[in-house]
């Protein structure tokens, strides 16, 4: 869209705009994802996912810029008919565009300074509103970026529900289940040791020596359980009594009794 085909347009709605962003961020999205969730091992992923996430948010952002600098036009935005222009209805400076994009992340706070442009009268949010920029749209297709916006910030909403709400319960319950399916594992070895040595094993080193891979398994322990907080075997010559904390949120206290 060019400065003259934009005294032709209109201001884009708070809709239109959501729309765009979300085609704009979802590859981004999916990256992210795919590295997380496939690339890295579980620990890296740990240890590493603050820095992939700082990578993708800034990557995204110098995105933005590029695309909305010197009449240039991101991949969301040319499908929903935008465009980003300064005051003036002319393509947006590089460093202009530079500083909107910064200042995104200062916008998505509560979704606040995307939302201002529902009441702004040049429907700038606060990005805009920093370096004077106004959105553009050639096109109307009311109906399609109404129902694109409320599946995008459908899934926004579901996506805070998990990470803060249904995530962490449902690691909790993985992480119990594991604690579980680990005693049972005990449960076995304490078993083999019996029967090679007519008692059972009151630590785990001694009890490691059943297993095929004693390494793996006091890896797998050390996983399953928070060691700091102790693993316990209370052996007698008729049953045995393991306590122990599982490696969840709330180092839920294990008891198992077996005999």
């Amino acid at each position: 869209m060019s400065a003259k085909q934009s005294e032709h347009s209109r201001l884009a709605s708070f809709s239109e705009r959501t729309v765009a962003f979300g085609l704009d961020a979802l590859p981004f999205l999916a990256a992210y994802w795919l590295v997380s969730g496939f690339v890295l091992l579980p620990i890296q992923a740990a240890v590493q996912d603050g820095f992939w996430r700082l990578f993708w948010v800034g990557l995204f952002l110098a995105y933005q810029a590029y695309f909305s600098s010197e009449g240039r036009v991101s991949l969301g935005k040319r499908v929903i008919g935008l465009q980003v222009l300064d005051g003036d209805h002319e393509p947006l400076g590089l460093a202009a565009a530079l500083i909107r994009s910064v200042l995104y992340p200062i916008s998505s706070i509560l979704g606040l300074g995307f939302a201002w442009s529902l009441f702004n009268p040049t429907h700038q949010a606060w990005h805009d509103l920093a370096v004077g920029s106004v959105v553009v749209a050639s096109r109307r297709h009311r109906v399609q970026s109404h129902v694109g916006a409320a599946v995008f910030l459908s899934l926004i909403g579901l996506s805070i529900a998990w990470e803060g709400v249904w995530q962490p319960r449902y690691h909790r319950l993985m992480d119990l289940a594991g604690a579980q399916i680990g005693m049972k594992h005990v449960s076995t070895l304490q078993r083999m040791y019996r029967s090679k040595h007519g008692r059972y094993a009151n630590n785990l080193i001694a009890l490691s020596t059943m297993s095929a891979d004693p390494e793996n398994f006091l890896l797998n322990i050390a996983t399953l359980y928070d060691l700091d907080k102790g693993f316990k075997i209370e052996a007698r010559r008729d049953r045995y009594v393991v306590l122990a904390r599982a490696n969840d949120s709330r180092r839920t206290p294990i008891k198992f009794v077996g005999s």
